[in-house]
C-alpha cells in the first residue's frame, strides 16, 4: 500500500519534468506506458498478497489511517500558528 503512494508521487513528478520537444515525448510516452504497466503489475501482485495475508494488509491499512491523521493534525497546528499575526514592538 505504501509503495502504491510512493510510485505514485514519484510518477506525478516525473510528469512535471516532460519535454516538450515530440521525439522526447514520444520516449517519455513509452517510458510512462511502461511505469504504468509497472504499476498495475504491482497492485495486483499486492492483491494477491493480500488475499493470502489480510491480516498484514489490515494491519497495514490501519498504519496508513493512523498516519495519515497525525499528518493532518501536525498540518493543521502548522497552520494555526502561521496565522497568529506577529506582535510589532511600538517605538
Amino acid at each position: 500500500m505504501w509503495f502504491l503512494l510512493k510510485a505514485g508521487f514519484w510518477f506525478g513528478v516525473v510528469l512535471l519534468f516532460l519535454p516538450e520537444n515530440p521525439d522526447a515525448l514520444r520516449a517519455q510516452r513509452d517510458l510512462a506506458q511502461s511505469s504504468a504497466r509497472s504499476i498495475i503489475e504491482t497492485v495486483e501482485a499486492t492483491a494477491q498478497f493480500c488475499e493470502v495475508q489480510p491480516q498484514i494488509c489490515q494491519s497495514a491499512s490501519e498504519g496508513t489511517k493512523l498516519a495519515s491523521s497525525y499528518i493532518t493534525l501536525a498540518a493543521e497546528e502548522l497552520a494555526k500558528r502561521n496565522e497568529k499575526p506577529k506582535r510589532n514592538p511600538e517605538p
